[in-house]
């Protein structure tokens, strides 16, 4: 888990892009990602292929490492721990995310 979170805080971008959005904005941002999060580690839960799954992030870096932190992940064997594995995955990077909102 701490490696999801530490891949988590590196996704949802710079110092730079938090200085243009309000804190607000920035939390619309957050709540996106994860929920995207939550649809890669649904897709990783579920056997997706990795190719298959490194098709949503259409070119986008932040999307690409949440990908690449999901199959870091090993696929869980019942329906409770694919459940909790992406509730995990979802919350790490929201609180990644929101690590790098403005205070304002």
């Amino acid at each position: 888990m701490r490696k999801l979170l530490a891949a988590a805080l590196l996704l949802c971008g710079s110092q730079a892009a938090a200085e243009r959005l309000s804190r607000a904005e920035f939390m619309v941002l957050c709540e996106d990602h994860s929920a995207l999060a939550a649809t890669i580690m649904k897709e990783r839960q579920a056997g997706a292929p990795r190719a298959e799954v490194m098709s949503l992030a259409k070119g986008d870096r932040a999307v690409e490492n949440m990908v690449a932190a999901a199959f870091r992940s090993s696929q869980r064997t019942t329906e409770k721990a694919r459940a909790q594995a992406v509730s995990d995955f979802e919350n790490a990077v929201y609180a990644g995310c929101m690590n790098g909102a403005p205070r304002r």
